[in-house]
């Protein structure tokens, strides 16, 4: 925004120092015909009209200045305002331009000057008035209660007392040793623009997104965020801004912003109303620029039981007759698809109250802290493995193991053995994209493989949906047919939901101009608000352990599974559309994403 001005600038200097009809200057003296009284001779003084070049540089110096606060402000407040400054700024730009040609053409310069002054500041006003309509009393400006704010104390036109305290209340704590993160938050305070960086956090928070990407080239920053599983574009930052931006970012992960070469990783956290959330950042080098990750973690995330995660109530009767007994339990999701989450939610379910649990994990490994289970290290840089505590362990004489990852065929066929031998539960888990294709690849890496058939008992697969918002949803037509093939009954049908549509043609008012429709203020618009499980459950039996020795291969046990009435992840997915958690319309991208 800064070059556009500058740019503007430029061509203002040019065209006023080419002796524009609008500052040419004449003074009459001497008529040079006694009849024509308009006939005059040039006085003496030059040709530039000084005072009018003092006007109109009186009205351009001051619209540079509103113009770039227009523009920051834009990026700051995008989350609440939803004012896109990619073209908001062409807009001020191109209007100023087109008054100030008239300013110099228009051949009455009385006329030609308020014109400018007119296309200049109207704007601003304009946005301030959409603004403040969009934004919190408290964030409100030029008006009265601004006022009221400045008279209680010094306060620039953004809120706050310095740059780097301006925009939304975001606390941060860089990465790096006390003396370190200090040093880190001095210098990204420093970078020209800060409170753009904390408005992007703030929106992270207000939109509930979990990661932020910025892919940076050479014609600016584009930054991406995802929400419940969904990418959406963010505005796009011009070179300069969006270079003061990631340095600044760079700096509160601790990560050297000069360093071009290396692909660094760094952590801070950050706090709002909502509660602090840890940031964890990683860049990519590209032949053309750089890629910045930025995960979100909240520190206490709530532990969701399994209905609450999406599974049925009968499903999870039967999960929890096999999770306390004697068997070997896999938990497995889709790539992506809320893994940890449902890896919490298994441990939940578990009696931790009667029965003695251990989970062996790696050093590193935090996701399997649950009340009641006893956590055993091991250190896999060291070149150990789960057996190399499990004698110790065994002298506690516990009833049930937990171990995360299991990825060697001595620690499954030692887990297979306290199962088939001692008759205790074991836990694990293994990213998949079904239920089916876990329990195989579990398969391949046992050497005991009849042993680890017998001990196998039930295996979970999860795809992830979005939940409709329970404020906007809205009922869509549908026919016996379909209500049908989602497994319903069409002679009492249920009623089903579809994400909010705004309605076509837009709703008028008394004289004809379209209204605009604030957006649900649960949801901010998206029409979806948190995520659903759509889990399948498969309980492993004997024609089901016959396949996996005779014909171990996806599509028969997924299909042994079915003619057994255990439902599929897509046959849950219809089960939620019926129940008005999701939408037709979800469940058919979930599905399309994961072939």
């Amino acid at each position: 925004m800064t070059k556009r001005l500058l740019a503007t600038l430029f061509i203002w200097a040019v065209v006023a120092l080419s002796n524009g009809s609008a500052f040419a200057q004449s003074w009459p003296e001497f008529p040079v015909d006694p009849e024509n009284a308009h006939a005059f001779v040039r006085g003496p003084g030059g040709y530039l009209a000084w005072w009018k070049l003092l006007l109109l540089g009186i009205t351009f110096l001051p619209w540079v200045a509103l113009a770039d606060w227009m523009n920051v402000d834009c990026q700051i407040n995008f989350a609440r305002t939803r004012i896109n400054p990619f073209w908001w700024n062409p807009l001020v730009v191109g209007l100023f331009l087109l008054g100030f040609l008239a300013a110099l053409f228009v051949p009455i310069f009385w006329v030609g000057w308020p014109f400018m002054m007119l296309a200049a500041y109207a704007p601003f006003a304009f946005y301030v008035t959409l603004r403040n309509n969009r934004m919190p009393s408290h964030m409100s400006i030029l008006n009265k209660g601004h006022l009221s704010r400045k008279m209680k104390g010094p306060r620039n036109l953004v809120e706050g007392t310095a740059a780097s305290e301006e925009g939304p209340a975001v606390q941060f704590a860089p990465g790096g040793d006390a003396k370190q993160a200090q040093v880190n938050l001095i210098r990204a305070r420093q970078v020209a623009n800060f409170q753009i960086l904390k408005a992007l956090f703030f929106d992270v928070v207000v939109s509930r997104a979990d990661t932020v990407v910025a892919q940076r080239g050479s014609g600016g920053v584009q930054w991406r965020k995802r929400i419940d599983g969904v990418w959406h574009t963010l505005p796009a930052m011009d070179r300069e801004i969006g270079d003061a931006t990631v340095s600044g970012l760079k700096f509160l992960s601790n990560i050297d912003p000069t360093d071009r070469v290396a692909q660094p990783s760094g952590h801070f956290t950050i706090r709002t109303d909502a509660g602090p959330r840890r940031c964890e950042t990683s860049i990519s080098v590209q032949p053309n620029g750089e890629n910045v990750q930025i995960r979100f973690i909240e520190t206490k995330k709530p532990v969701l039981s399994l209905g609450e995660l999406g599974m049925f109530p009968e499903s999870v009767e039967k999960f929890k007759e096999r999770l306390n007994a004697p068997g070997l339990i896999i938990v497995s999701a889709y790539p992506g698809a809320g893994l940890s989450t449902s890896w919490h939610s298994v441990l939940q379910a578990t009696d931790r109250v009667t029965r003695d649990w251990v989970a062996i994990v790696d050093h590193d490994e935090l996701e399997t802290r649950t009340e009641n289970i006893d956590v055993q290290r091991f250190d896999s840089r060291r070149n150990q493995n789960p057996i190399d505590v499990l004698r110790s362990i065994l002298l506690k004489q516990p009833d049930a193991f937990v171990l995360p990852t299991i990825s060697d065929a001595a620690s499954l066929d030692a887990m297979t053995h306290q199962v088939l031998k001692e008759g205790r539960t074991v836990i694990t888990r293994m990213p998949a994209r079904s239920a089916a294709e876990a329990l195989l690849r579990l398969l391949q890496i046992a050497e005991k493989r009849r042993e680890f058939i017998q001990a196998v008992t039930a295996v979970t697969g999860q795809q992830i949906a979005r939940r409709l918002c329970d404020q906007c949803k809205q009922p869509m037509p549908t026919t016996p047919e379909i209500i049908k093939q989602l497994g319903g009954d069409p002679a009492n049908p249920p009623v089903i939901y579809k994400s909010y549509v705004k309605p076509e043609p837009p709703p008028v008012d008394k004289k004809g101009r379209p209204i605009e429709l604030p957006p649900c203020k649960k949801c901010a618009g998206f029409g979806y608000y948190g995520r659903v499980g759509l889990i399948e459950l498969i309980e492993v039996d004997e024609p089901i352990r016959l396949a996996m020795t005779q014909q171990p291969d996806v599509k028969t046990l997924s299909n042994l599974a079915l003619n057994k009435r255990q439902q599929s992840a897509l046959q849950q997915g219809y089960r939620h559309i019926l129940a008005g958690t999701t939408s037709p319309a979800e469940i058919q991208r979930v599905f399309k994403e994961s072939e």
